[in-house]
């Protein structure tokens, strides 16, 4: 077992925790700015108590960290990393069943998107494959159909957390509370049966209950240009449409109980919290 030290990150301690997070998941050097930004991501995340991180600590340096985002009867693991100069002794392991153990204290059922090739690592653990996750980027898109969209600047409405609490099964309102908070992020919807959250060239959360209305949002929103989205595999075909570009696919995995929620309403997830 490694010589570290695994506890729960300290709200004092999110710059520390985002530069790890930069210099694990980012292989390209990024601008300070781009810092300041992430930086400020992380200290919004630890005040909100979004996610609860757990970061490796190795002479007193955080070496690695992992987290788990906590909702009513769900726990997402994700963002598990380690500093490439200390890769190759186990420390992701380690993690990994620190957060899990806390993780099946707090709810029932645990989620996370495996990168792919290490799969069988959780299967050991217990967790059943769902379905791969991809991430696309699609294309502009110019259309001659009148579009029915609303659009919010930051106030969701009450019926927007109640379609998301019906499709994906437990409440995300303080998730949604966050993202809506984010620097030029937007809601739009169509006739109270589909919503999305656009931040950053994403599209995430998108919850609609059928395709008339994905397709509402989606011309809408690539109409200004080009976005990414993380969805099922199932909505691949869907998307031919707007000339997808696959940047990285997942497996999404399940431990526990089962959820009551609708897959078929789940569009987009708002990240990528992979492990």
């Amino acid at each position: 077992m490694p010589e570290v030290n695994i506890r729960p990150g300290l709200k004092e301690e999110y710059k520390k925790i985002a530069e790890v997070f930069v210099a694990s998941f980012i292989k390209e050097p990024i601008k300070p700015e781009r810092q300041e930004i992430i930086n400020s991501r992380f200290k919004k995340i630890f005040q909100k108590k979004i996610t609860s991180y757990y970061v490796a600590v190795e002479n007193n340096e955080i070496i690695g960290l992992g987290g788990e985002t906590c909702f009513g009867g769900v726990s997402y693991i994700g963002y598990i990393s380690v500093l490439p100069t200390h890769r190759r002794r186990g420390i992701g392991s380690f993690i990994f069943e620190r957060i899990l153990d806390e993780a099946a204290k707090n709810n029932p059922t645990i989620d996370l998107f495996s990168n792919l090739g290490i799969e069988n690592l959780y299967r050991k653990f217990g967790f059943e494959d769902e379905f791969y996750t991809h991430i696309l980027e699609l294309q502009k898109f110019d259309t001659e159909i009148e579009l029915r969209i609303d659009t919010l600047e930051s106030k969701i409405p009450s019926w927007i957390y109640e379609l998301d609490e019906e499709a994906m099964g437990f409440d995300r309102s303080k998730l949604l509370d966050y993202l809506i908070e984010e620097p030029d992020t937007f809601i739009v919807s169509f006739e109270r049966i589909g919503y999305a959250i656009c931040s950053d060239g994403r599209i995430g959360p998108m919850i609609a209950k059928n395709k008339q209305a994905a397709k509402q949002i989606f011309d809408y929103l690539l109409s200004s240009g080009p976005k990414r989205v993380i969805t099922p595999e199932n909505f691949k075909p869907f998307f031919t449409q707007y000339h997808p570009k696959k940047i990285q696919t997942t497996l999404k995995m399940t431990f526990g109980e089962p959820i009551t929620s609708i897959p078929t309403w789940i569009w987009s997830y708002s990240s990528f919290a992979s492990s």
